[in-house]
């Protein structure tokens, strides 16, 4: 509703007969008296009028809206992941970095060890047939 906009309400008037006839006097001379209920006699000399009335509509307030906590926390969590897997792949790095230095420092020893595991490799392959060395109690005819 926009600030000085009127709309009805219903409100009780309780007060002395020339009271309350002031006070209905006044609201008809501002034009917001919309109807009314006659006057109802009280015990204690006093009356009471049902009145029906054009009344200011309540001021809207603009309230701001609550700091996104959700979107805060989920940019802490991706932040802290991000540094993470940064880290983790920082590490990888410098692993990877020093195999390949301490494989390049002793190559020649990396190649006799590689050369020794394929032969020995080659050599499973065939248990239980004579590789062509003869020994005692061979009976290979070469």
């Amino acid at each position: 509703m926009n600030a000085g906009e009127l709309v009805p309400r219903v409100r009780t008037v309780v007060g002395e007969p020339e009271q309350v006839a002031a006070a209905l006097r006044r609201l008809d001379e501002q034009d917001r008296l919309i109807a009314m209920t006659p006057p109802k006699p009280l015990p204690d000399g006093r009356v009471r009028v049902g009145v029906k009335l054009w009344e200011p509509a309540p001021a809207v307030v603009a309230v701001p809206a609550p700091a996104p906590q959700r979107a805060a926390r989920r940019v802490r969590v991706v932040v802290a992941c991000v540094v993470g897997g940064l880290a983790l792949l920082t590490g990888a790095g410098l692993a990877v970095a020093l195999v390949v230095r301490e494989i390049a420092a002793h190559l020649a020893a990396v190649v006799g060890i590689a050369g020794l595991v394929v032969l020995a490799w080659a050599g499973l392959g065939r248990v239980g047939v004579c590789a062509g060395i003869h020994c005692p109690g061979c009976r290979h005819s070469h």
